[in-house]
């Protein structure tokens, strides 16, 4: 159980007060997760018995606020590796062992040599490798 990976998808479309973003109200500098997907995700954090991933369109790590990371970010350091867009540079850091993988968008520019995708492998040594095809980043880290 220990070499087991959680995969979580989150949808920071909602503001504060739970209310979700739509045609007429947005504010893509103000990205929270709802109440529900709270209690949901707490569950699943606390229940993981291994690694956790998770993918969102917001960054989670602490350097992307500013619109650029979802407010409600910090609650999320048990996770070994966030996978992000909005930030159409892309960008990697890592904090602690986390890797916060920003993936380049693929809207700056039109024609092929401007897509941006990877592969991602999970060791169970805890290694995290990102394999980057064309303007994509290819990086490696271990928790």
């Amino acid at each position: 159980e220990k070499n087991t990976v959680t995969f979580i998808v989150l949808d920071h479309g909602y503001f504060a007060d739970g209310v979700p973003m739509g045609p007429g109200r947005t504010d893509w500098t103000k990205g929270h997760l709802s109440v529900e997907q709270w209690r949901w995700l707490d569950g699943v954090l606390a229940a993981a018995k291994g690694k956790v991933i998770v993918f969102s369109h917001w960054r989670l790590d602490p350097m992307g606020h500013g619109g650029l990371a979802a407010l409600d970010a910090d609650r999320m350091r048990k996770v070994v590796a966030s996978f992000a867009g909005h930030h159409h540079y892309g960008d990697y850091m890592n904090i602690d062992g986390i890797g916060y993988y920003c993936l380049k968008a693929m809207c700056t520019g039109s024609g092929t040599e401007n897509n941006s995708y990877a592969e991602v492998s999970v060791y169970p040594s805890g290694k995290v490798q990102v394999t980057g095809f064309r303007r994509a980043e290819s990086k490696i880290w271990t928790p």
